[in-house]
């Protein structure tokens, strides 16, 4: 079972969380803080990809494509799928 605590933040603010959470139909402000959180972490890690992209030379890029490209080559390998059930 979950610990809780107490987080410090406004009335204006803890309304807000209630009103947003009801409406989107969430069970708790937990579980509604918790999805702003993984989207807002998801939000960061697309920003980080996206710089990460803007840095890329165009001779980085055909290389990538190249490489990509190669490894494409095994979808036609003649080999059956296999079954990759991962619990």
């Amino acid at each position: 079972m979950a610990t809780f605590t107490t987080v410090k933040v406004s009335t204006e603010t803890r309304d807000r969380l209630n009103q947003r959470a009801d409406r989107l139909g969430f069970a708790s402000i937990d579980a509604f803080v918790n999805e702003l959180m993984d989207s807002n972490e998801r939000a960061e890690k697309i920003a980080e990809f996206r710089a990460v992209m803007a840095r890329v030379t165009p001779e980085e890029w055909a290389d990538y494509l190249t490489e990509v490209s190669t490894m494409d080559a095994t979808l036609t390998d003649g080999l059956e799928d296999e079954d990759w059930d991962i619990e």
